[in-house]
């Protein structure tokens, strides 16, 4: 189990051409929470980014997919995702991998985002990524430009001027090969509003709101699960062994292994092993839960 408490966390300011695809970017604060290489060659990726215009510019994306997944609850403001669609603060969105989203335009607001997928799925992954995607940058920006989140260059083959996202670009430099983005099986991001959804008690103490249930894999664990828990009182619910599980607390009070922490903690539970989590007597708590997909 790996635990971090996002105000322990110490915040990177990342420079304005150092995003993925070299996207203009806003003043912005990144917090790297969690991140591992788990069962079934998954890989994950659980960060914190802040967005301000304080004396920057808003972060413009155009429209793009991904060959991974994406799911991300806004703690404050509200980011948006699409022309017209935001995710306000409480709220939470599933991105499938191979759906299309964006234009979109970062301006105020905080964001826990969690990252994953399996083998070639998620190239970001292992120790090493953040190295090889510097060495890539630098390759690619002595034959091409980043400009507004795409990467413009020469086809070596035909010879002429060719255009592509700066995020799929540099993951055929470093993987010296093409990303190949699966269909669309979800033909654009689920939104959903948690404060819509009614609890029900499963035990005294511990009471559940189920989010939703995806496949974008094939297989009876396949699925991604995301629920909200409450906890009050002596209520105790274990998050189980059977899937590798990431989950953070809304607010103060959540206690894990007789120790009780702040709002907004964040955990990676990892499959075979079992957690079970409870509040202070004073509670309640509420605590996202994301139970990942297994390919077994």
């Amino acid at each position: 189990m790996d635990i971090a408490v996002i105000a322990d966390v110490p915040a990177s300011e990342k420079p304005k051409d150092d995003r993925p695809g070299a996207r203009p970017a806003s003043d912005t604060e990144h917090k790297s929470l969690l991140g591992d290489v788990g069962k079934d060659d998954m890989r994950f990726r659980f960060v914190r980014n802040q967005e301000s215009l304080d004396g920057g510019t808003a972060a413009r994306y155009p429209r793009h997919h991904h060959g991974f997944q994406q799911i991300r609850w806004t703690e404050f403001g509200a980011v948006n995702y699409a022309p017209g669609q935001d995710i306000v603060a409480g709220d939470i969105a599933y991105f499938p991998k191979g759906a299309y989203y964006g234009p979109q335009m970062k301006e105020h607001g905080a964001q826990l985002l969690l990252q994953y997928g399996f083998g070639n799925d998620y190239p970001v992954g292992g120790k090493d990524w953040a190295a090889k995607y510097k060495e890539a940058t630098e390759r690619l920006r002595l034959k091409g430009e980043f400009r507004d989140g795409q990467y413009i260059d020469t086809d070596p083959q035909t010879g002429q001027q060719r255009v592509r996202d700066g995020v799929e670009a540099l993951h055929d430099e470093y993987a010296g090969k093409r990303l190949v983005i699966p269909p669309e099986a979800y033909s654009a991001p689920i939104l959903m509003h948690p404060a819509a959804f009614a609890y029900y008690q499963v035990e005294p103490g511990v009471e559940v709101k189920h989010l939703g249930r995806y496949f974008d894999y094939s297989g009876p664990n396949a699925d991604v699960r995301m629920s909200v828990l409450r906890l009050s009182g002596r209520g105790v619910f274990a998050l189980g062994a059977d899937r590798a599980q990431v989950a953070w607390s809304v607010g103060p009070g959540m206690t894990i292994g007789g120790r009780t922490y702040p709002e907004l903690t964040c955990l990676y539970s990892p499959r075979e092993e079992q957690v079970p989590l409870a509040c202070r007597h004073d509670g309640p708590v509420e605590v996202f839960v994301v139970e990942l997909p297994r390919l077994d």
